[in-house]
């Protein structure tokens, strides 16, 4: 609901009746209003009845849309009402009034770009309008306001030379989220973000990961961003999949992460929450120092190269394990 029209509604009461109810609890004031009686929705709205019919997921309320001198408007179809959603309202009152939400697009402050306009729009997922005017007195300005309303649909794009947003306004230049990618528009130059690419695994060598010739066969998930708790577990899910692992097996944040050193001061730390477990680096991998005496990173390709090498020469060996070693690892490269 929106508290502008909550808090409107609720002075206009207290000035009427001395003192104020709440919006949110019109089912008190029911016990006060022929509303009370209806059982049904035929029975609540009768011709002549100041009743409104709100049909919840809980179940139906009669609920009185006009309280004294107040008019109560009816809740939108899709909000929530007392904790349940509204899947419908009607009201036999004249008004007619109904409580709207306002949109995250609205700017009327005259300076908005077309770039701040559609941002608003992205950032809440919501299609937003952009209209370019010229005032009376010869002074270009511009408003943002949604291109789509619940209960009217799309509104569409105003031509040069319309009639303004402002009284005596003439339009210069629309643009519409609604209408897709700036059609039309010489002064459009905002494009909608490409979808995030489905996490799938990459190979070693992709990632610059030197990896020994008898290394197990490793399925490496880059996290995502914003690198959150539910980022890890969707990229684990992926590797772990890919891995052959069957479906239900336990995954981050409720099985621990294995780090052989902490993230690099340049990029993102772990999450809080996120288990963790101090342990040795993935067998296979060469140049990677013991647990706690490094960064959990890919050390430099030449390093690695080197390392290798000298496992090679026979100055040190290589452990192997299978894939299904039961152990998960966390490298930041």
């Amino acid at each position: 609901l929106s508290m502008r029209a909550v808090w409107e509604t609720r002075e206009t009461h207290a000035e009427s009746r001395g003192h104020s109810h709440n919006v949110t609890d019109l089912n008190l004031l029911s016990l006060d209003s022929e509303c009370s009686r209806a059982k049904s929705e035929s029975s609540c709205l009768v011709d002549g009845s100041q009743c409104m019919w709100l049909r919840l997921s809980t179940g139906p309320k009669c609920l009185p849309c006009r309280f004294g001198e107040v008019d109560f408007p009816c809740a939108t179809k899709g909000s929530f009402f007392g904790g349940a959603k509204v899947e419908d309202c009607r009201m036999m009152c004249k008004h007619q009034k109904t409580i709207s939400k306002v949109s995250p697009c609205v700017d009327i402050s005259g300076t908005v770009t077309m770039s701040q306009c559609f941002s608003k729009g992205i950032s809440v997922g919501a299609n937003c309008m952009w209209t370019q005017f010229l005032t009376p007195e010869k002074e270009t300005k511009a408003v943002c306001g949604p291109c789509q309303v619940e209960g009217i649909g799309q509104i569409p794009c105003v031509t040069p030379g319309m009639m303004g947003p402002e009284d005596g306004s003439t339009a210069i230049d629309c643009t519409s989220q609604c209408d897709g990618a700036c059609p039309g528009s010489p002064m459009c130059t905002i494009t909608q973000p490409p979808p995030a690419p489905p996490l799938e695994p990459w190979s070693m060598k992709t990632l610059g990961i030197v990896t020994a010739p008898n290394a197990p066969d490793y399925f490496a998930v880059p996290v995502p961003a914003p690198y959150g708790i539910r980022q890890y577990t969707e990229a684990a899910a992926v590797a772990a999949g890919s891995a052959g692992w069957p479906a239900g097996i336990t995954l981050p944040p409720d099985a621990p992460v294995v780090i052989f050193g902490p993230p690099p001061f340049e990029g993102p730390t772990l999450p809080p929450a996120l288990k963790m477990t101090l342990g040795p680096a993935p067998p296979g991998l060469p140049g990677i120092p013991p647990p706690g005496f490094g960064m959990g990173t890919i050390p430099p390709r030449a390093w690695a190269e080197e390392a290798l090498k000298a496992k090679q020469d026979g100055k040190a060996s290589l452990l192997s394990v299978s894939r299904r070693g039961g152990r998960v690892a966390a490298h930041y490269p």
